[in-house]
């Protein structure tokens, strides 16, 4: 998982996490989230079971202005 595009302050930090969905929300999987994700960085990685799952992206705690993204996810 990657930030690719991201503005207007491409030097933000953003939260990003790996989860799995549980009723409308994304529950975020132990060791899949990365509070300091940085844009062309890849912000998280490793093997995964077979099975549904769903990716967040989210504010930390230190952005001043509404940022705009593009998250790229790849897998097999």
């Amino acid at each position: 998982m990657t930030i690719t595009a991201l503005g207007p302050s491409p030097s933000a930090f953003m939260g990003v996490a790996l989860g799995q969905p549980v009723a409308d929300r994304c529950s975020p999987l132990i060791g899949y989230v990365n509070n300091t994700a940085l844009l062309n960085r890849q912000a998280l990685g490793g093997p995964i079971d077979k099975g549904n799952y769903c990716v967040a992206i989210y504010d930390p705690g230190t952005l001043t202005v509404t940022q705009t993204y593009t998250l790229r996810v790849s897998h097999p």
